[in-house]
């Protein structure tokens, strides 16, 4: 937060206040549902096919499994392999999967 607060000239705590009314999460957690859904938009991309879950989430700017798993959860309600594993099932329902 620090780095856009100074990139933007904006003070960390309106910057703090702006994304909390903006989009009603805080920071962290904004910046991991980002995180979500680009792995989300990567899960069936060729390139990620021989890509473990834990790989996954290191590719999509999670800095450790246990964060993913809770940020995963929080925001689709499932963890990363329940979402992969319908995925693969049924890749038109990745659209419906919040």
């Amino acid at each position: 937060m620090r780095d856009i607060a100074d990139e933007t000239g904006i003070s960390v705590h309106h910057l703090s206040n702006l994304i909390n009314s903006e989009f009603g999460l805080h920071f962290q957690d904004y910046v991991n549902l980002k995180r979500i859904e680009y792995f989300k938009e990567k899960i069936n991309d060729p390139e990620w096919k021989d890509l473990s879950l834990e790989g996954m989430a290191w590719g999509s700017g999670f800095k450790s499994r246990t964060t993913c798993f809770r940020a995963f959860i929080k925001h689709t309600g499932k963890s990363p392999s329940e979402y992969f594993k319908v995925i693969r099932m049924n890749p038109e329902k990745s659209i419906q999967i919040v």
